[in-house]
């Protein structure tokens, strides 16, 4: 059986970069990626059988998805870094593939500089940008955006500067966007919103954190009195958990879109549509917050479908409940208390 080394000796790196141009080209088309797949497997490179298997894996139902996904898989263990094609040591922290080539990783902003213009870009869907240096030129990312090989982008997450996003929205790069988190103070940010927003039709989740000062309800109102998230289908803020969340949930009730109050360290509650409130929580108690306290600051009449994390007795349980005489808990799985509260 021929070595992996036997393999590379047939073709060279730029060759292989060389047959991946047309993907980049194109890459919403998969049978184009079936055609580079084929001239890989005949010049004896294991990327090409990876590909068939990873296109066969995001096609096929049941059993045999299972199939191709474990066969992708297992080709794919030993080059997940190799086969990004010199961006897997810029993204490599959250790399993932989907149709035999990469669609999701992290940036490092310390050495994006060095790959903005690479062509391997264009297959990737989702970019986390969570380090934002504030000795980063802010010109790089608005620059890595507006080129040409992004044509997949769907979203953009992390502390995105609202000085680059409005800059971004000028070009014609991202009208894929769906999903979008911007970094910004609130009073800009409503401020500035109807630069942004009317150029980024397909968008329908925004997240908006916010540097010194913290979303409040009148923020808000106040940008819902724009009339420019009518599209949306989750609005997310990164809020106090200190504050009144009430009144959050009352000036969103009615919103044509899910409201997503963010408390950091993946904490959040989310208010549906139908006005039904769900809370996660990864512990009750993260040092930042506690879930009690949230849940103080809500109406007496709040009904919430709350789950926790963290494991918790039944002992611990009505410890945490003893302020709350009228809470109803169903512990549905032993190390996930999960259920219905009314408060």
């Amino acid at each position: 059986m021929a070595t992996y080394a036997d393999c590379l000796a047939k073709i060279t790196y730029r060759e292989i970069e060389e047959l991946l141009q047309p993907v980049y080209a194109q890459p919403h088309n998969y049978g184009v990626r079936q055609v580079v797949a084929d001239q890989l497997v005949d010049r004896g490179h294991p990327y090409g059988e990876y590909i068939h298997a990873s296109c066969r894996a995001s096609y096929t139902m049941g059993d045999e998805k299972v199939k191709w996904e474990q066969h992708a898989e297992s080709l794919l263990a030993h080059h997940r870094l190799e086969w990004a094609w010199g961006l897997g040591r810029i993204v490599w922290p959250k790399l993932r593939y989907s149709a035999g080539f990469p669609c999701y990783g992290k940036i490092d902003t310390r050495v994006l500089g060095r790959f903005v213009d690479h062509p391997a870009w264009a297959t990737y869907r989702t970019l986390s940008i969570e380090d934002w240096y504030l000795w980063t030129d802010p010109s790089l990312l608005t620059r890595f955006v507006q080129q040409k090989s992004l044509r997949a982008l769907e979203s953009l997450k992390g502390d995105i500067p609202l000085e680059t996003v409005c800059a971004l929205a000028k070009g014609p790069m991202l009208n894929s966007l769906t999903s979008l988190e911007v970094h910004g103070e609130p009073i800009e940010v409503i401020h500035r919103l109807p630069e942004f927003r009317t150029a980024l039709p397909r968008l329908y989740r925004l997240f908006l954190r916010s540097g010194g000062t913290a979303w409040t309800p009148q923020h808000l109102r106040a940008l819902l009195s724009l009339g420019r998230l009518d599209r949306l289908e989750m609005l997310g803020l990164l809020v106090n958990p200190d504050m009144d969340l009430e009144r959050f949930l009352s000036a969103a009730r009615g919103a044509p879109f899910v409201l997503y109050l963010w408390f950091g360290e993946k904490g959040h509650l989310l208010q549906r549509r139908d006005g039904s409130l769900h809370g996660y929580f990864p512990s009750w108690d993260t040092g930042r917050y506690s879930v009690m306290s949230i849940l103080r600051n809500l109406s007496p009449l709040t009904n919430i479908n709350l789950r926790v994390g963290e494991w918790t007795s039944k002992t611990k349980m009505r410890t945490l409940m003893a302020n709350l005489p009228a809470a109803v808990v169903e512990r549905k799985r032993p190390f996930n208390p999960c259920g219905t509260m009314v408060f």
